[in-house]
């Protein structure tokens, strides 16, 4: 074309996809009618398709002039950005603007892409990548148009406060991944609240979709049949507005749900799973009543008196019951190291159809699980029923099998308590056996301080024979397990016997005493403990113990050669030489088990006071066994050092002057009292009563306060109440 005119009514880009920072050009110049077209009057700037960045790198679009997109503008990083300038972005009638990424973390709050010049007629969030995923609205969002769909495949759609609201041709929303608002008035169903209810847009909450409530405060629960998902977090109370019903979880982790007028329904599958938060009432439970954990909680209204399933999914978590528990179907520890504190409650698993399910970790006994501190209960609905009791202390595992013969012990059930007294080192009713007591084989228990400070005990109607499995985790570690045997009586107030046969299952001086014992062809149900036939093994061989004196008080150390079942070191005082009267001044950890050299230290700063800088002071080291027991080190003793002391400080009363460890303590001393701002109150050099006098005159007239004091050519800080 030698001349004339070549016109474009429309330019428009079909896709493209931005993976660096990008200026779009300017096409208004090629002919004015491109962008102001005297026939129809549209924008023509145009893309089907637009991508910014990728799930590994942000990238930029700044535009030149005015845009639109007709198809689909999709953010896939959350660094993206559109740089508008001075100038607008429209979308197409069928336009979609999506947030669809597989970056990890993607964090991001809606900006320019989604503004309030013009809105697109629908959005998706498909939020794929690993971590947590999250867009966050930054303004209220209006849509236009005739169909408009808010999808969330993936990923958080962070509504804050924000409402979103759809035109009166009507709109929907479906929901697969999650969405949070933190709207006073929840979820749906007002003008206020998240999906604003104006024309009546369709809300979709698909299987696995999660609806949370996180208000810093009160807030209403939107009462809805078809919740998959329902979470309570943030603090404060949110209260439903009607009943409601949740298919899948109920997660209660923060806050409190306030269920108590209209009450949340719980069909066959739903579940209960409690971090932090709090429920008022109990749920209605139209199914299975499941029950999780997933934090160090005390059991409120969610645990209902009877449940089909229980629970810990989180390791290290302690639950602690606030009555008793009935497990029908099924005990679960998750994770290591899980407890539940009976706290002097009842847990039974199982009933008169069936015993039920113990899910235990397979782990070592330190980072085991188990129940402790009340009685724990199983049925038996087989002849041949091997039952395991998880039951211990706070800290050691002391689980008990049993395994029943050929009797008939179905429609039975078997409890068991373990009672521990350790701290004391006593075991009540020991008084009772006659030692030494004969186990057979020729050995003996000698004495009581061979049977354990703990026992279980039994309650039983099955009469038939059974075979019984002890752990002896925390018990004195022993050298040979074979000479471990397992102790009878009828009661606490009944003399210890030998049930008879008996085998040893452990590893000899393992890690805190950690040996199973059983014994077989037992019938009836008492208390049982564990004793060892071994001559006492010294708990502690000591390498030195030593005290010094250091500015800050007192240093005793201590080392050992080997320590066995050692749970700690207690580091005890004395100002008397005949060594009458001790007290603790600290405590330190030991190795338990241990064959290498250790070192430990301990500071006592208590050697300000003016009976132990006065004279000498004595020192030994209490070594405390896992069970209780105990031994001593040898004393030492620590001299008083030769220095100048004053006491009391804080001076509270009459103040005194003493010299410590020298050789004369009346011989004229030279004293200087000065206040915080340097001034000197006091330069005088006489017999330590009278400085001392003068001292104690001039702060009472110059009051509260902080004073320095040279004596003897020692600085000493003075606090003045």
């Amino acid at each position: 074309m030698a001349t004339g005119t070549f016109r474009i009514d429309n330019f428009m880009i079909q896709a493209s996809t931005v993976t660096a920072n990008l200026t779009l050009p300017d096409f208004s110049n090629v002919y004015d009618g491109v962008r102001n077209n005297p026939t129809d009057g549209t924008a023509v700037d145009s893309y089907t398709n637009l991508t910014l960045g990728s799930a590994s790198a942000a990238a930029d679009v700044t535009l030149s002039s005015d845009f639109q997109i007709s198809g689909t503008l999709t953010i896939a990083h959350s660094g993206s950005d559109l740089v508008l300038g001075a100038n607008n972005l429209t979308y197409g009638a069928t336009s979609l603007l999506s947030y669809t990424s597989t970056q990890a973390g993607f964090t991001r709050t809606t900006g320019s892409e989604w503004s309030a010049t013009d809105q697109p007629r629908s959005v998706t969030i498909n939020l794929t990548g690993t971590g947590t995923n999250v867009l966050t609205l930054d303004a209220d969002k209006t849509f236009t148009g005739a169909t408009n769909v808010l999808t969330v495949t993936s990923g958080i759609l962070d509504a804050t406060t924000r409402l979103i609201t759809f035109p009166a041709a009507g709109g929907s929303v479906s929901v697969s991944g999650t969405v949070r608002t933190s709207n006073p008035d929840g979820f749906s169903s007002t003008s206020t609240t998240t999906i604003v209810s104006t024309n009546a847009p369709g809300i979709t909450l698909n299987t696995g979709s999660r609806i949370v409530y996180n208000a810093a405060g009160a807030q209403t629960v939107t009462s809805a049949t078809n919740y998959s998902d329902l979470e309570i977090a943030g603090s404060g109370t949110k209260t439903l507005d009607g009943v409601a019903t949740v298919d899948r979880y109920l997660f209660l982790t923060a806050g409190t749900l306030d269920n108590s007028t209209n009450n949340v329904t719980l069909p066959t599958g739903s579940i209960v799973r409690r971090t932090a938060g709090t429920i008022a009432a109990t749920p209605n439970y139209t199914g299975e009543r499941s029950v999780q954990y997933a934090a160090s909680v005390t059991a409120g209204p969610e645990l209902a008196a009877t449940v089909d399933s229980l629970q810990i999914v989180t390791a290290s978590t302690t639950l602690t019951l606030n009555g008793s528990v009935n497990a029908t179907d099924r005990l679960g520890f998750t994770g290591n190291a899980n407890r539940i504190n009976l706290a002097g409650n009842a847990l039974t698993v199982g009933d008169a159809s069936t015993e039920g399910t113990i899910v235990l970790p397979v782990t070592t006994p330190a980072n085991g699980s188990w129940v402790h501190s009340g009685t724990f209960t199983r049925f038996v609905n087989s002849s041949t029923a091997s039952l395991e009791l998880p039951i211990g202390t706070s800290s050691f595992d002391r689980r008990a099998t049993i395994a029943f013969g050929t009797g008939n012990a179905a429609g039975t059930t078997v409890s068991v308590f373990h009672y521990d007294f350790q701290a004391t080192g006593g075991h009540p009713g020991i008084e009772n056996t006659t030692f030494p007591l004969s186990v057979g084989g020729g050995l003996d228990i000698d004495g009581s301080d061979q049977v354990a400070s703990f026992y279980w005990s039994f309650s039983s109607a099955a009469t038939e024979n059974y075979t019984l499995a002890l752990r002896g985790y925390g018990m004195v570690a022993v050298a040979d397990p074979d000479q471990l045997r397992i102790l009878r009586r009828a009661n606490a107030d009944g003399a210890y016997s030998s049930p008879g046969t008996f085998d040893a299952v452990g590893t000899a001086a393992a890690s805190l005493g950690n040996v199973t014992i059983v014994h077989t062809g037992l019938n009836g149900f008492s208390q049982y403990a564990l004793a060892t036939t071994e001559a006492d093994v010294l708990p502690v061989t000591w390498l030195a113990v030593a005290a010094e004196r250091v500015s800050a008080g007192a240093e005793v150390s201590w080392s050992t050669a080997s320590e066995l079942n050692n749970e700690r070191f207690e580091v005890e005082r004395s100002a008397s030489e005949d060594f009458g009267r001790y007290v603790t001044v600290g405590q330190v950890a030991g190795r338990g088990t241990s064959q290498t050299a250790s070192s430990y230290r301990l500071l006592d700063s208590d050697l300000s006071n003016a009976e132990l800088m006065l004279g000498p002071v004595y020192y030994r080291i209490r070594q405390v066994d896992f069970d209780g027991r105990s031994s001593l080190s040898r004393v030492v003793r620590l001299d008083a050092a030769a220095e100048w002391a004053v006491y009391p400080n804080p001076v509270t009363g009459p103040l005194q002057l003493v010299g410590v460890g020298l050789s004369r303590t009346d011989a004229p001393v030279r004293v200087q009292l000065m206040g915080a701002d340097g001034r000197t109150l006091v330069d005088l050099t006489a017999a330590p009563a009278s400085v001392a006098a003068r001292v104690d005159a001039a702060l009472n007239q110059a009051g509260a306060g902080l004073y320095v004091l040279r004596v003897g050519g020692k600085t000493i800080r003075l606090v003045k109440p």
